[in-house]
């Protein structure tokens, strides 16, 4: 079920704690935020869980009205845009919802450390493993990452986590995962996934000293997809 954006500006003050006249500014912004790609003068709940347009008071502003019927792709979806307020709604009553290995890893590559945290935290007790830090990493969650690496989870990184860091392109990430301490090497697949994630400050890196790694065609054509001048000189010069 959705909602107007008519009727949205008129629920009953009794209901949902606003004035009838108008929306809080905050929440006043993130609708017009959304109106843009809205259809039929209609408003969605995904809609406040687009990763790339996350409009979080919105979402809890809708989920508290009970507007529409949620599922685990609802709590995935407040997982990924980081939404840990939303979360603490979908897994609290009325809703209930279950949170599982799924859900961790949406909350890891979302960014949103709280997010992490809640799900590990009693009652749900999730146990963390390699998937979940390779979200962490792809999403560039270093706090998260730090949390995973550390007591009591101790997880060890591999080249599937140091492929997640490069494919989001978080250098950050990377440089972490390649402290001696954790003995991880690049490999060509860690320079394809830079190369997809269009970031030519990870792909230089990866081509200076100490790694030194080489390009060939392969790489190239992918760069040359990607359309960034830059890019493409950088594994262009790195042919051998």
């Amino acid at each position: 079920m959705i909602i107007s954006l008519y009727n949205l500006c008129r629920i009953k003050a009794a209901e949902c704690d606003l004035n009838t006249d108008s929306l809080p500014p905050i929440l006043a912004v993130e609708v017009n935020h959304v109106k843009t790609y809205m259809k039929d003068g209609t408003l969605s709940l995904l809609m406040a869980f687009d990763p790339q347009n996350p409009a979080p008071t919105l979402a809890c502003f809708l989920l508290r009205q009970r507007i529409q019927p949620v599922d685990q792709e609802t709590l995935r979806s407040a997982a990924l845009c980081g939404n840990h307020k939303a979360m603490r709604i979908l897994l609290a009553p009325p809703y209930n919802q279950q949170p599982n290995f799924g859900t961790l890893y949406d909350a890891a590559k979302g960014g949103n450390s709280e997010a992490v945290r809640m799900l590990l935290a009693p009652p749900h007790n999730l146990q963390p493993n390699s998937y979940t830090l390779h979200g962490a990493a792809r999403g560039g969650n270093i706090e998260a990452m730090r949390m995973l690496l550390a007591p009591p989870y101790n997880l060890q990184p591999n080249s599937y986590t140091l492929h997640g860091a490069a494919r989001g392109g978080n250098i950050e990430a990377m440089r972490m995962l390649l402290a001696p301490r954790y003995n991880l090497q690049p490999d060509n697949a860690t320079l394809l996934s830079a190369i997809y994630s269009n970031n030519a400050e990870l792909v230089r890196t990866l081509l200076a000293p100490p790694y030194s790694m080489s390009t060939n065609q392969g790489n190239l054509r992918i760069a040359i997809n990607g359309g960034i001048p830059l890019m493409i000189e950088l594994v262009s010069n790195a042919i051998p």
